[in-house]
């Protein structure tokens, strides 16, 4: 789970607010949030984001 993953990177997060930023990068069409244990998964459009940010982050 998400949660987990960031918590052994030190990061804590709530559901609540995992919840509410998969909801916002849905929205922006940099994942897509499916039902069930589909779970979500990043979009090409997020790819490319990704991408992007760490070219310019080197």
């Amino acid at each position: 789970m998400v949660i987990e993953r960031l918590a052994e990177n030190g990061l804590t997060i709530t559901k609540q607010k995992l919840r509410r930023r998969q909801e916002r990068l849905n929205e922006l069409g940099l994942v897509r949030v499916m039902k069930g244990r589909a779970g979500t998964t990043i979009s090409r459009t997020g790819e490319l984001f990704l991408n992007q940010a760490k070219k310019g982050n080197t």
